[in-house]
C-alpha cells in the first residue's frame, strides 16, 4: 500500500481519528509502571528545550 494516508485507509480516516485523539474521546488509562520506561520519560522532560 503506497498511500500517503498508511496507516488509514483514506485522509477522511486519518483526520476522524485525528480528531477523536484532540477531542478526549480516545486516551491512554493505563499508568506506565516500568521504571526503565518512567525513567526514560523523566530524562526527556527535563532536557532544555532547542527552539
Amino acid at each position: 500500500m503506497d498511500s500517503a494516508d498508511v496507516p488509514f485507509c483514506s485522509d477522511r480516516c486519518r483526520l476522524l481519528d485525528l480528531g477523536k485523539w484532540a477531542s478526549g474521546d480516545y486516551r491512554i488509562t493505563s499508568p506506565i509502571l516500568d521504571p526503565d520506561l518512567l525513567e526514560d520519560l523523566e530524562r526527556e522532560q527535563t532536557k532544555p528545550r532547542v527552539n
